[in-house]
């Protein structure tokens, strides 16, 4: 089969201005001819159904995925089509309803192509003619990435997921029907046809549950109550679905009793049941779902807080008046919570890394000191430049104020049993809580994990396991407190936890010891080599990829020679995943190597 695949130097232009996984190398069995005046497109989108690879995605991706074998499956790529394969084989196969074409992202054909062979139509379903498909139509493709005499192409389970905008059952992006209110809730097609929507309820049925496989980097899809994960349920139209694409993942945050009242591990007769569900759409599992999940019912009974109720009083130790820092761990680390940008007059509580010192206690970092002052009714929360946190009548954020407020500016504080600090506006009768989505502490009703309140000099004692707001990742064992220092780096398995804990966020500054499994290449132009460690210096297991890496304390290689497997190294860098690859971000450099 004569590929018509050409030059990725457009995709190289591309790559270099893409904030993720920059500078990427030629795939092999690529001819880069230079100056050939083709359209450059960034690489976009995450192989998603809502967010489709473009044609320059797809190719990105197919070079950087997992050294191990495996090449991405299942996912969606959106392009034009430019012309049909009729070299070796005729372009539509009468006997199999199949036809075999390139796409591309440029409406004219002039960028780079990728080839779908075999496809099916819409829904999986059978081409009658090679006239159902014209060069020029913009479709969605979902299916597997295999490579044929070392190109990249759609070689297995390949289909249309849409058409010109128009899906299997004649709709386009907005299918579905709801509103998203309590009276008339979206039903899943609504769900996956529309972008990310906050505070809405959904209603489908009960059909199974998602997991991320760490050794295959594949999401399996648990239709039934097999293997049932607790951190999520999947959500379809019909009690009998076992098409992924037609359902939504929703995630149950741990601890909540959302999840203790709805999850198949724990619950298996939830399984075909009809749910009523209230969060926030959008992307979960690699496609659109609901996360920060606070209400759910089932028949007559009801889970969390339905939105609009008043939680009651608190239970838990009343604090005191002073100074404290809003405190969140996760995967082994401690962030602080940072005031609202200055000029600014509402926003949100972001977190930056906690300064500790050697014997694990909070330093005094004044600037994002909160003081609690005792007031009638609670407290007043003002940052370190003395504006007070409020809320007002309509939004669920911080409102920031030089002066007191006249209303909604009473908190209530109590340390739980847990430790963690249950602090409530008065007037709104919404809680500070760290949001997983958007990773801050804001006041809202969406269920997510409480802050800790502490003291310059309090120790912060993070401790392994567990999950942060039902993420995707299952689980498992975590790095301890003050790792990933140049004293005390983390292994490559607690690397794949702290990134799998940070969600899209990049972790800075991140101390890493491993073992070369694999040197790729070398860049010329930047100097650097892009390789992979692991525990032990198989490839076999967690790979972790230095991407476009610098040498020893950020000097420059001459050659790919100048690195060798088998070597331990401890790298210094930014800790990241890009699609299903955990990597250190480009310009990380070797602290140590022997």
């Amino acid at each position: 089969m004569k590929k018509t695949i050409k030059s990725l130097l457009a995709l190289a232009v591309a790559a270099f201005a893409f904030t993720a996984c920059s500078d990427i190398p030629e795939p092999e069995g690529y001819n880069s001819d230079q100056g050939d005046g083709k359209e450059v497109f960034e690489p976009t989108g995450d192989g998603g159904q809502t967010t489709p690879w473009n044609v320059a995605g797809i190719l990105k991706a197919s070079v950087n995925w997992n050294p191990a074998g495996t090449l991405p499956k299942g996912v969606y790529t959106k392009g034009y089509i430019k012309e049909f394969n009729t070299q070796g084989s005729a372009a539509f196969n009468p006997q199999y309803g199949n036809l075999s074409f390139y796409i591309t992202d440029s409406k004219t054909g002039n960028s780079d192509t990728f080839y779908a062979f075999h496809c099916k139509g819409l829904g999986n379903k059978s081409f009658t003619s090679a006239s159902d498909l014209k060069v020029g139509d913009e479709v969605i493709i979902i299916g597997d990435i295999s490579t044929y005499n070392g190109q990249y192409q759609y070689g297995s389970n390949v289909y249309l997921y849409s058409l010109n905008g128009q899906t299997e059952g004649g709709g386009g992006g907005g299918a579905g029907t709801g509103s998203g209110t309590e009276t008339d809730p979206y039903d899943v097609a609504a769900v996956i046809g529309s972008g990310d929507k906050t505070g809405v309820f959904v209603k489908g049925f009960i059909v199974g549950s998602a997991y991320s496989n760490q050794e295959t980097k594949q999401t399996e899809w648990n239709f039934g109550t097999t293997n049932a994960q607790a951190s999520n349920i999947l959500v379809a139209a019909s009690a009998d679905e076992k098409d992924a694409t037609k359902c939504i993942p929703v995630a149950l945050p741990s601890g909540s009793a959302v999840r203790t009242g709805l999850n198949l591990k724990d619950n298996p007769g939830n399984l075909g049941k009809e749910v009523i569900l209230y969060g926030n759409t959008t992307k979960y599992f690699g496609q659109q779902g609901v996360k920060e999940t606070s209400y759910a019912k089932i028949g007559a009974t009801e889970y969390g807080n339905k939105p609009g109720e008043t939680p009651g009083p608190d239970e838990g130790t009343p604090i005191t008046a002073g100074q404290y820092f809003f405190i969140y761990t996760a995967a082994g680390t401690a962030q602080v919570g940072l005031p609202v940008a200055s000029d600014k007059d509402y926003g949100y509580i972001t977190l930056g890394a906690a300064k500790l010192t050697p014997d694990n206690k909070l330093d005094n970092d004044a600037p994002n000191l909160f003081t609690f002052t005792a007031v009638e009714g609670g407290f007043t929360i003002q940052d370190a430049s003395g504006r007070y946190y409020y809320m007002d009548a309509t939004h669920k954020s911080f409102q920031v104020s030089a002066t007191l407020p006249t209303s909604n500016h009473i908190w209530t504080a109590v340390i739980k049993s847990d430790g963690n600090a249950s602090i409530t506006n008065v007037g709104r009768g919404v809680k500070i809580q760290y949001s997983t989505q958007y990773k801050n502490f804001s006041p809202t009703d969406v269920a997510g994990d409480l802050p800790m309140l502490l003291k310059p000099g309090d120790v912060v004692n993070v401790s392994g396991g567990g999950e942060s707001g039902g993420g995707e990742s299952g689980g498992g064992d975590q790095p301890g407190i003050n790792k990933g220092t140049e004293t005390n780096p983390l292994t490559v398995a607690e690397a794949f936890s702290l990134i799998d804990s940070q969600g899209s966020s990049t972790t800075k500054d991140c101390y890493v010891k491993g073992i070369i499994s694999k040197v790729d290449n070398y860049n010329s132009t930047y100097k650097s080599i892009t390789y992979w460690i692991s525990e032990d210096g198989n490839t076999t297991g967690n790979q972790l990829q230095v991407y476009s890496g610098k040498g020893l304390n950020g000097a420059d290689f001459a050659s790919k020679d100048d690195l060798t497997t088998g070597k331990t190294v401890v790298i210094k860098g930014n800790l990241k995943k890009y699609n299903t690859t955990y990597e250190f971000d480009k310009t990380s450099s070797i602290i140590s190597i022997k």
